[in-house]
C-alpha cells in the first residue's frame, strides 16, 4: 500500500486557487473508458456515489472562509494498493472497485479525520474521490488506484485542517492537535488488513519499508533475517489456526468461506474470522434472535420462580 499526500507549488497540484484544473485532470481517464465501452468511475463522497465535477468545484472552492489568498484550499491524497492487495479484493475490476470505495469511506478517511487529534470523524471531512484503472508508472503498485480531493476546511467550514502541518498532536500553543503522517499511513494500512482479512507479510509493512529505505547494508541484513523469522512464524500460526478450526468441526470449505469475510451459522451461533495484530481469530457470537429467545426464556423462568416463592410464603 502506497499513500501519498500532495498539494502546493505551481503544477497540477497547485492548491491556493480553484480546484477546477485538478478536477479536470482527474476526469482524463473517462473519455478513454467510454471509447473502449468500459464503465466510467464517477466521483463519490462519503454519502453519494455519483457526483458531477462542477458540483465538486463549487463545494471545494466555496469552503474557504477565513483562508488567506495564498493559503492552501485543498489537498490530494493518492492511495495505490499493490498488485497483491488488489488481487485479494476480488477477481473482477467491479468487485475490486466496490471494496476500494468502501475502504476509502470507512478506512482511509476515518483514519485521516482521527489523525488531526481534534475528536473528528469521517463525516466532518469534505472530500471527493475517484477510482482510476490505469497508471503510467510500472512499480509494485497495481494499476487500480484512488485519488481523493479533500478540502482544507472541515465540512462545516469551522476548522482549518492541513495534513502538511508540522504540528504533531500538540496540546499547547496556537495550534492544538496537528497531523502525524506516519500514523495516518500505518493506520490506513491496518484498516485495510482488518477490513479485508489481509495478512500482511513483513516486507509489505510500512515501517519495514521505511527502515529499509534508510538502513545501512548491515541493518538490511538484520531486517532480512527478521523478515524471514516473522513470515515463518506467521505461516506456523496460520497452520495452527486452521487446525484448531477443523478440530471445532469446520470444514476446509467453511474456513475458506470465513476467510473471504463471510460468517457461518451453526445452530444458534454465528462464526466469522477476525484479524488482530496480524493474527487470525475465530469470532463467535449468538444470533440476536437466539439472544432474544434466551432472554425471554430467562425472564419467564424468573417470573415462575417468583410465583413459587410467593406460594410458599402463603402456605
Amino acid at each position: 500500500m502506497h499513500i501519498k499526500i500532495q498539494g502546493g507549488g505551481n503544477g497540477k497540484y497547485a492548491n491556493s486557487g480553484s480546484c477546477s484544473a485538478l478536477v479536470s485532470y482527474l476526469e482524463h481517464e473517462d473519455l478513454d473508458r467510454i471509447k473502449k465501452g468500459q464503465k466510467v468511475e464517477p466521483f463519490f463522497s462519503h454519502t453519494e456515489d455519483h457526483i458531477k465535477g462542477n458540483v465538486i468545484i463549487e463545494a471545494i472552492d466555496n469552503n474557504k472562509k477565513k483562508l488567506c489568498r495564498d493559503e492552501a484550499k485543498f489537498f490530494m491524497i493518492t492511495v495505490s494498493p499493490s498488485q497483491k492487495e488488489i488481487a485479494h479484493l476480488g477477481k473482477t475490476p467491479e468487485e475490486q472497485s466496490k471494496k476500494l470505495k468502501d475502504y476509502i469511506r470507512n478506512g482511509v478517511m476515518q483514519q485521516y479525520a482521527e489523525n488531526f487529534n481534534k475528536g473528528l470523524n469521517v463525516e466532518d471531512i469534505m472530500y471527493f474521490a475517484k477510482i482510476h484503472h490505469e497508471r503510467k508508472t510500472n512499480k509494485d503498485e497495481g494499476n487500480l488506484h484512488i485519488h481523493i480531493l479533500v478540502s482544507r476546511k472541515s465540512a462545516d467550514g469551522r476548522l482549518k485542517l492541513s495534513p502538511m502541518t508540522n504540528h504533531q498532536n500538540t496540546n499547547k500553543g496556537a495550534v492544538k492537535g496537528g497531523f502525524v503522517r506516519i500514523n495516518f499511513y500505518t493506520g490506513a494500512e491496518k484498516a485495510f488488513d482488518e477490513k479485508f482479512l489481509y495478512q500482511r507479510q513483513r516486507e509489505e509493512q510500512f515501517d519495514y519499508k521505511k527502515q529499509c529505505k534508510k538502513g545501512t547494508a548491515k541493518e538490511w541484513e538484520q531486517l532480512n533475517k527478521e523478515k524471514h523469522k516473522y513470515n515463518q512464524q506467521q505461516k506456523e500460526n496460520n497452520n495452527q489456526f486452521i487446525q484448531n478450526c477443523k478440530e471445532q468441526g469446520f470444514s476446509e470449505k467453511a474456513i475458506d468461506h470465513m476467510l473471504q469475510g463471510n460468517s457461518i451459522e451453526k445452530g444458534n451461533e454465528s462464526f466469522s474470522i477476525g484479524l488482530t495484530d496480524n493474527t487470525f481469530q475465530l469470532v463467535r457470537f449468538v444470533s440476536s434472535m437466539a439472544q432474544a429467545l434466551q432472554y425471554a426464556s430467562g425472564s419467564s423462568q424468573s417470573l415462575e420462580d417468583n410465583r413459587r416463592r410467593k406460594r410458599r410464603r402463603s402456605i
